[in-house]
């Protein structure tokens, strides 16, 4: 099914529309590709699109909506709505203590499985930073992940920080260290957990507009305004965001 929305878009962008046909967008061309639409993502391609940018926003799932997603106050609840959820966690037994402890044995396992699938790798890794060499057996992994693990939210595995940080992943201007064109927006980039909410993505958001909107030439900042005066006249055809589902 191939449908294109008419008439303003997210944040009321004029000329902004949504196509559902991956094939829709394949031939087209775009400034800028921005995957998934969260807090960081979404806010990112709308503003980019409002300053005349043409973005292809990639995110999974579909236009459906109910009020656990649609009304603020039932945000809680879509973390167990089973159109929302991803069950990130599963509860295997009724006994609390044993439930922990499969937990803790499933992450554990997990850094044992990434270690043996790193060691096929090894002439490609020069060496392991996190939990590190000197955190060998099943109980120092435990007791690592016991002392550092934080699950309220996931973040911090794209750490922003100077290449000089061998942890760092993206500089401060959200920039992939040894990359030309690819930025990590969202709470990925926190250096330390945080109590994670949706306006720490859309700070980070704004942040990142404004860095990657300063890299633009200015000659193609000049092709955006006009772009944008067309699309606020009404006289442009093509549309500058589209959001393709997958």
């Amino acid at each position: 099914m191939n449908r294109q929305r008419q008439g303003p878009g997210p944040g009321g962008l004029p000329g902004a529309g949504i196509v559902d046909d991956p094939d829709t967008a394949a031939g087209a061309e775009f400034d800028y590709i921005v995957i998934g639409s969260g807090a960081g993502g979404g806010p990112l391609a709308a503003n980019l699109a409002r300053a005349g940018m043409r973005v292809l926003l990639l995110e999974a799932g579909t236009d459906a909506e109910n009020f656990n997603y649609q009304v603020p106050c039932f945000h809680g609840l879509a973390t167990e709505d089973s159109d929302y959820s991803w069950e990130f966690f599963v509860r295997h037994y009724e006994n609390d203590d044993q439930q922990r402890r499969e937990d803790l044995d499933s992450v554990a396992y997990g850094v044992q499985f990434a270690r043996q699938l790193m060691s096929h790798a090894s002439e490609h890794v020069a060496r392991e930073v996190i939990p590190g060499p000197e955190v060998q057996t099943l109980d120092e992994i435990k007791a690592f992940i016991r002392d550092q693990a934080w699950g309220h939210h996931a973040s911090c595995t794209c750490k922003m920080g100077p290449r000089s940080d061998p942890t760092a992943v993206a500089d401060s201007n959200f920039k992939v260290h040894g990359t030309q064109s690819l930025r990590v927006v969202d709470a990925s980039v926190f250096p330390h957990p945080r109590f994670l909410h949706r306006h720490r993505g859309l700070h980070a958001e704004r942040k990142a507009t404004d860095a990657i909107l300063a890299d633009v030439p200015l000659r193609k900042r000049a092709q955006a305004a006009k772009r944008r005066i067309r699309q606020r006249a009404g006289r442009q055809g093509p549309r500058p965001l589209r959001t393709t589902t997958m």
